[in-house]
């Protein structure tokens, strides 16, 4: 039977300063759920989740987020081989990690959404489009220097990339692309999630190629009941993937 490799990136929506309630609730449905390796974007210390250990955080207390909050983190049930140095460290970090699919690369990032550095006077995206150039040299760099790895990028790409565009630099989304063209690195979480979510997806994966798809992407829009109503336990949805070796 072939190895598979579960994959979910969530953003939980800085439940360690708003809406606190929600923390142990978003912990519990990750581990709820057949995940072996999860990247969280906008998370804070003290976040746990069952059966997982987190391997890897972003630095943390760089505006707008407080001092135990990281813009990423990673929890893995596999062992952590490397740690990787990262070329902007407040928005990502990186780990080799052994799994049953071999050594894979899982790099958590988180880039900026539309307005960040509109209090210092920079333009819409720009932050993203500066964000965006030096994450992808830290995939260049990791192909050119472990081409016999599997490589995952996973984590909130303030980017849509179906048809509607409704929330996205579409020149940061060329790059993007283009890059994983280049490197052979398929964004898999492409699809149009409009109808089955009511919304579109922003929190994206993208393996590298000696990896693929052994079934459909899972979006789910994660809620609990209370007081007999259903509340969203965060402001996005969660991306989950189940990979396995070409």
């Amino acid at each position: 039977m072939a190895a598979n490799l579960n994959i979910c990136t969530w953003n939980i929506d800085r439940s360690g300063v708003r809406s606190k309630w929600r923390s142990a609730h978003q912990a519990e449905w990750l581990a709820s759920r057949s995940v072996d390796i999860c990247v969280v974007t906008e998370a804070h210390e003290g976040f746990e989740i069952e059966g997982r250990g987190a391997v890897a955080f972003s630095a943390n207390g760089r505006a707008p987020y407080a001092g135990w909050e990281h813009a990423v983190g990673i929890w893995s049930r596999y062992p952590v081989v490397e740690h990787i140095r990262v070329g902007d460290a407040s928005v990502a970090c990186c780990v080799v990690l052994q799994t049953p699919v071999g050594a894979v690369v899982v790099y958590g990032t988180i880039l900026p959404y539309r307005n960040a550095g509109q209090l210092d006077g920079q333009g819409a995206w720009e932050v993203h489009r500066r964000s965006l150039k030096s994450q992808i040299q830290d995939w260049e760099a990791i192909r050119g220097a472990r081409p016999d790895h599997h490589l995952v990028v996973a984590g909130d790409f303030n980017m849509t990339m179906e048809p509607s565009n409704a929330y996205v630099d579409r020149e940061s989304r060329q790059r993007l692309l283009q890059t994983c063209e280049n490197l052979r690195l398929p964004c898999l979480t492409k699809q149009d999630t409009r109808s089955e979510l009511g919304r579109s997806n922003i929190d994206h994966v993208l393996a590298s190629s000696g990896l693929q798809l052994s079934a459909p992407v899972a979006y789910e829009l994660p809620r609990i009941l209370v007081n007999g109503q259903a509340r969203l336990l965060s402001d996005h949805n969660a991306t989950g993937l189940t990979l396995a070796k070409r």
